[in-house]
């Protein structure tokens, strides 16, 4: 075969590197491309695909062969939340207004939906945030007041933040 000339059908018309344009009986050769996904691909969770091949035997005819084929794209849904306090030390009997500071991120490759964050302990830092695209973020700030009342005194605040990706 001569002529080879190797298309892709679906994917806007990526550029199809061949080695070669010719090939001898038996011979076969890989043909490849580069299609970046799209944050619609993992969306939907896969690319499908269609090539055709075609090319020109002996007595001038056209040969030609299509194939399809269908890629999964994993979606992974993550988030990440870092709470902070400003003072991070409090003076023992002394009333002290703490600021907490909360920061979520959207660090899976798919957006979330129903995004909370909760604070068992300090309930000015729940926040209904909605949705949360790839890679953004939100931060969360509220104040609470304490009194440490001896030196063994420790308060333990956690912020949950959670999320709800494209498949629940």
């Amino acid at each position: 075969l001569v002529d080879i000339d190797v298309e892709d059908l679906d994917l806007g018309g990526i550029d199809v590197a061949c080695p070669k344009t010719a090939l001898a009986v038996g011979e076969s050769m890989t043909c490849t491309a580069a299609y970046p996904v799209t944050q619609d691909d993992i969306n939907t969770g896969s690319v499908y695909n269609c090539a055709v091949a075609a090319g020109l035997d002996p007595i001038e005819t056209i040969v030609s062969d299509e194939d399809c084929f269908e890629t999964d794209i994993p979606q992974s849904p993550s988030i990440d939340v870092v709470k902070s306090a400003e003072p991070e030390i409090l003076l023992v009997g002394e009333a002290t207004e703490v600021k907490w500071t909360i920061d979520v991120d959207n660090t899976g490759n798919v957006p979330l939906s129903d995004v909370t964050i909760t604070d068992p302990l300090v309930a000015s830092c729940d926040l209904i945030v909605g949705e949360l695209a790839v890679a953004a973020s939100v931060t969360q700030t509220c104040t609470s007041t304490h009194t440490p009342d001896g030196l063994a005194w420790t308060f333990t605040n956690v912020a949950i933040a959670t999320g709800v990706g494209p498949d629940g």
